[in-house]
């Protein structure tokens, strides 16, 4: 019992490492598109941030980044490179 709690403990810590980079990096992003935003249009920018996030839920339910690896993909396939 002792070995499958160290591996999962392992294991938490390899995710919160990986997935803690990736929800730090997405927090600043949306840091600073609320800031653009807000000094883009001072009425309106919760809206547009509004906007934003309700279009990126809907298009890129799996996140930003498997969006773009989504896109390169494709157009590599286009291309021929895969």
């Amino acid at each position: 019992m002792a070995t499958v709690a160290g591996a999962l403990k392992g294991t938490r810590n390899a995710l919160s490492g990986v997935l803690g980079t990736w929800l730090f990096l997405g927090a600043a992003v949306f840091v600073i598109l609320s800031d653009r935003a807000a000094a883009a249009n001072p009425f309106h920018w919760l809206f547009a941030l509004g906007l934003v996030l309700i279009l990126v839920v809907r298009f890129a339910p799996s996140g930003l980044l498997s969006a773009a690896e989504q896109v390169v993909a494709r157009a590599m396939r286009r291309r021929g490179g895969a």
